[in-house]
């Protein structure tokens, strides 16, 4: 047990869900990044000071990033501000995936990957010519630099990197859901939102045709499903997309991705 901002905390790394990756792990300093550089007043707060409702994503509470926050900055020296306590720990951060990757087992070659963050993004995007312009920096003064130029852009200008991270997840989270379907076929793969749909509907129309073929049957359901108003289709969608994301979970665990 270790004392952390006056607080008695276990080491509850065995506790936290799977679905913290190292990805979402960067996504989180990247919002704590964000928060500290809004206002000058919060710059030179401390963690406790910190409102980490501010900070949530994706679909972590408060209490998760919080409780997150917490055990990543578990060894990280804390009489300091929260900038400087940020900075720290996403070095080692930074230097824990490193390491892991060398003792991980091997991945396969065609597991999608996950995109990069919206930080992340920026950051490749102006590496290389920073790189270049700053060349007698080291790596760690290069990555500072290139932080304090992404906590200046403006929210328009970051809004590029987000709705291109969006739309990457997207295509990241379908390559995934393929790779899954085709490398695990003992798993039950989740249903589309025409096939909860249809489920329900075949039963209406076999009463009104009960000698009606598989393949008619099929047809006629494909001609249905088509001319739904997009409004009626939400509701299997929803259905379809709570059991992929059911699904995701499970295997991502599975896989360890």
């Amino acid at each position: 047990m270790a004392a952390v901002n006056g607080e008695s905390v276990r080491d509850e790394s065995q506790e936290e869900s799977s679905t913290w990756t190292h990805e979402k792990e960067l996504k989180l300093f990247e919002k704590v990044d964000e928060y500290l550089a809004d206002g000058e007043e919060r710059k030179e707060i401390y963690v406790k000071d910190i409102k980490w409702s501010d900070i949530a994503f994706d679909n972590f509470t408060t209490d998760e990033v919080h409780k997150r926050w917490r055990i990543l900055t578990l060894r990280v020296r804390k009489m300091r501000n929260a900038k400087e306590i940020l900075e720290d720990a996403k070095q080692r951060a930074v230097d824990k995936h490193a390491n892991a990757g060398s003792r991980k087992r091997k991945i396969d070659d065609a597991l999608p990957k996950a995109p990069l963050s919206a930080y992340l993004l920026f950051s490749k995007e102006r590496r290389p010519q920073m790189a270049e312009k700053y060349s007698d920096l080291n790596n760690k003064q290069l990555l500072a630099k290139i932080g304090k130029k992404w906590r200046k852009l403006s929210a328009e200008k970051k809004k590029k990197y987000h709705d291109d991270y969006l739309e990457n997840k997207k295509k990241y989270e379908s390559a995934l859901m393929q790779y899954f379907i085709e490398n695990f076929p003992e798993e039950k793969a989740p249903k589309t939102a025409f096939e909860f749909w249809s489920s329900k509907m075949k039963k209406e129309i076999k009463e009104e045709h009960p000698d009606i073929s598989d393949k008619k049957l099929n047809k006629k359901l494909r001609k249905r499903w088509e001319r739904l108003e997009d409004e009626e289709k939400e509701e299997w969608e929803k259905k379809s997309k709570q059991e992929m994301d059911k699904y995701l979970r499970k295997m991502r665990k599975r896989v360890r991705v």
